[in-house]
């Protein structure tokens, strides 16, 4: 009877000890939101346009993120997860865009992202931009572009007046609706080239807005931010 009831124990004993480190490993799992860039600069750019930056952002942790909410600092923008669940080891984007209607020189905006991570329950995204200005030594023309359905390709000039020859580096945004001709160009002193974009063929009817930023090599180097709309009926 005695070895019956020291044997019960013992089993009870296993299963507490079982559940007790499971319960421990539970509550060990947990999210942890990552991101390598939580600030972009879209440099110089026109009135009255919407700008776009797409963030990635990476769980590191054991256990399911979770974007509960996305909160921003002004009415001019507003931001936008890809995916609101996101596994460990495993990313999404966040789409931030920005209206400069109603706004002058240098801006500054926070999107605030509410995760289920206990380490960073709040993680702030930021970006800045120059508004209606225009830089000394480069420039892009157009400053923006606007597509209506007849409208197959359009030009942009990149000027350098820099006194130097200058290397220029195009970054285009993740959401497709355009190809540009070259992402890695060289300008000369006192030159320019000039770059294609063509709006993508398979786009359905509605508005469309993007932006791509152009990177100047000089010396500091100058970005500008060529904002790009497109209307299909």
């Amino acid at each position: 009877m005695k070895r019956f009831s020291m044997r019960v124990i013992l089993l009870i004993t296993l299963v507490f000890a079982s559940f007790i480190c499971s319960q421990a490993e539970t509550q060990e799992s947990k999210p942890s939101i990552f991101s390598e860039e939580v600030f972009w600069d879209f440099g110089f750019v026109p009135f009255d346009y919407e700008l776009v930056h797409f963030y990635d952002i990476k769980n590191n942790g054991n256990g399911n993120l979770y974007i509960t909410h996305i909160g921003s600092s002004c009415d001019c923008s507003h931001g936008r997860a890809l995916d609101t669940l996101i596994r460990p080891g495993e990313s999404t984007k966040i789409k931030a865009t920005f209206s400069t209607t109603d706004y002058y020189g240098k801006n500054t905006r926070t999107l605030t992202l509410n995760t289920n991570d206990p380490t960073n329950p709040v993680f702030n995204l930021e970006f800045v931009s120059l508004i209606g200005a225009l830089p000394k030594q480069v420039e892009a023309q157009p400053n923006a572009l606007f597509f209506l359905p007849p409208h197959k390709d359009k030009d942009v000039k990149l000027l350098n007046n820099s006194g130097s020859d200058i290397e220029v580096k195009i970054y285009m945004e993740p959401d497709s609706i355009f190809t540009v001709s070259g992402t890695e160009l060289e300008i000369k002193s006192d030159s320019s080239v000039s770059i294609n974009v063509t709006p993508n063929s398979d786009l359905s009817a509605g508005t469309y807005h993007s932006s791509f930023l152009v990177e100047f090599g000089t010396k500091p180097k100058v970005r500008v931010t060529v904002p790009v709309k497109i209307v299909r009926y």
